[in-house]
């Protein structure tokens, strides 16, 4: 936590609290997923920018891989870190 907490500090906040919250979250379609996870984000201008490979071919794999790990359809954890600080006036 020393490495949030003192910039944080630096810069006059104060109270800084941070909070862990877990959750395990069903997904009912591993592919729809793994497809929005590379379609859906900055990594497909990469993979087009990259080329030689079809972002298809990208989404299918992320899609197997991630039903080995989590099943289809899958439960898988997600985590939130929350920080909440004080700025005195």
């Amino acid at each position: 936590m020393k490495a949030i907490d003192t910039p944080v500090v630096v810069v006059g906040f104060i109270d800084l609290r941070i909070a862990l919250l877990t959750k395990e979250k069903q997904v009912a379609d591993i592919g729809a997923f793994a497809r929005a996870l590379v379609y859906g984000n900055p990594l497909i201008n990469m993979i087009q920018t990259r080329g030689g490979v079809d972002p298809d071919q990208v989404a299918n794999a992320r899609g197997e891989a991630l039903a080995r790990e989590f099943g289809n359809p899958g439960r898988m954890p997600k985590l939130a870190i929350l920080f909440e600080a004080t700025r005195p006036y």
